[in-house]
């Protein structure tokens, strides 16, 4: 296969349309080739919409589903002969789709270290305004950024807003509002979305309020990461204290009108 064919395959192959053989010729090329792993990702993008139309990525057991399909067609139409090295490519591009999977939801490791550094650090340092008035912690927030900023508002006691302080965060000025609840802390960050020089995953978490959410763990924390219009915020969930928590349900819980 050349890479003039791969390139005309590759719309198909992430719909999973090909077949074993073409699928794993235009794999190997995405793998090795810059142009088309290029394409490859441009298209990503561009059906991006039908996975944020889904409540959740789509998991891993589908994909092995999809793959066990293309197999069994593929054995109804070859001989006898041939349905070893078959169930072989089957198995060979489940590995390849699921490495594919992972690589697509993972957050950057840098911005995960980055965020849990500027919280290590100003976890400790007071707040420079308390108020547990979020309207009253959105006007000061505009007053020093100039802009509007909302902060996210919890229900049903899954966040109790103690205030906020002015922090670095991105390399640029930011802002930390801390919560507290049943014993966890929760962190929100809040930056200007130019600054970030990280790109998030091409496949969220879930869909929340109309964007989409990236959800990873480190060192016994939970940490989510979203943009919306100018900004760019992201949320960590202390799982130290009180016991386990879900960042899903505590978000779900969450909004921005008030």
């Amino acid at each position: 296969m050349t890479r003039d064919e791969a390139l005309r395959l590759i719309d198909a192959y992430v719909d999973m349309e090909l077949d074993v053989k073409e699928t794993i010729e235009v794999q190997s090329w995405i793998g090795r080739d810059e142009v088309c792993r290029a394409e490859f990702e441009r298209i990503c993008a561009l059906k991006k919409a039908l996975a944020e139309k889904m409540a959740g990525p789509p998991a891993p057991e589908m994909l092995k589903k999809r793959i066990r399909k293309l197999a069994r067609r593929e054995r109804m139409k070859r001989s006898r002969w041939v349905r070893p090295s078959i169930a072989a490519a089957a198995v060979a591009l489940l590995v390849l789709g699921m490495g594919f999977y992972q690589r697509a939801m993972s957050v950057p490791a840098a911005l995960v270290a980055r965020t849990m550094e500027v919280y290590r650090v100003e976890v400790t340092n007071p707040l420079d305004f308390r108020s547990g008035d979020v309207r009253k912690v959105a006007a000061w927030l505009e007053d020093k950024f100039q802009k509007e900023v909302r902060p996210l508002v919890f229900t049903g006691g899954k966040g109790n807003l103690l205030g906020v302080r002015l922090c670095p965060f991105a390399g640029q000025k930011g802002a930390f509002v801390r919560y507290r609840s049943n014993g966890h802390t929760l962190a929100l960050f809040i930056g200007p979305s130019e600054s970030i020089s990280y790109s998030l995953p091409m496949i969220p978490s879930f869909r929340l309020w109309g964007q989409n959410i990236h959800v990873t763990e480190k060192d016994g924390f939970q940490l989510a990461f979203w943009k919306k219009g100018m900004w760019f915020y992201a949320l960590v969930l202390d799982d130290k204290v009180g016991g386990k928590a879900d960042i899903q349900d505590v978000l779900q819980s969450g909004g921005y009108t008030f």
